[in-house]
């Protein structure tokens, strides 16, 4: 799956993301619009949406579980512990993190959101890589991609309910 940069138009804030099964582009940070597009200016911007950014580190360092820290400066350890992304002192939800684990069980809500969103989009970016496999993967007999689809109906066999031969592609749904 290759990243690329999508704006709602020249003046929006550019996010990192990947088409979509459909074919519509889904963002690293959430975010949904019908009017994503890819722009070759988007290359040059400065400024990306900061939890696209966050979203991109992580997939980068490809930890699978993240460790959990206190704020940097925090005074007790009871405090929300932050999702550390691997190789920085940065958490998922964007504060700078101390070297001290949270005594409680609680989990910054922020960065719990930028892990949801992430999950998502891994998700979706499967799902498209699944059905692109299928799509070009070539016919074999005896699969629901090879004799069943494609061949006409033989003499005896069951047509329509205006007699014309059924859809070949059908095929495939009810055999």
């Amino acid at each position: 799956m290759e990243l690329t940069r999508y704006a709602i138009r020249r003046t929006g804030t550019p996010h990192y993301g990947a088409p979509s099964a459909s074919g519509a582009p889904v963002m690293l940070c959430g975010t949904h619009s019908d009017e994503f597009e890819s722009f070759a200016w988007a290359e040059v911007v400065a400024r990306m949406c900061q939890q696209c950014e966050r979203a991109a580190a992580i997939l980068a360092a490809d930890k699978a579980e993240p460790a959990l820290r206190l704020a940097a400066g925090a005074m007790t350890a009871s405090g929300a512990g932050h999702m550390l992304i691997a190789d920085t002192a940065r958490a998922y939800c964007g504060k700078a993190l101390g070297d001290d684990t949270p005594s409680s069980g609680r989990v910054c809500k922020n960065c719990t959101g930028v892990r949801d969103a992430l999950d998502a989009f891994l998700a979706e970016a499967e799902l498209a890589d699944t059905v692109e496999a299928v799509t070009e993967a070539e016919s074999a007999d005896g699969t629901w991609r090879g004799a069943w689809i494609g061949t006409a109906p033989e003499g005896g066999q069951q047509l329509t309910l205006d007699g014309a031969a059924p859809d070949a592609e059908q095929g495939a749904l009810f055999s």
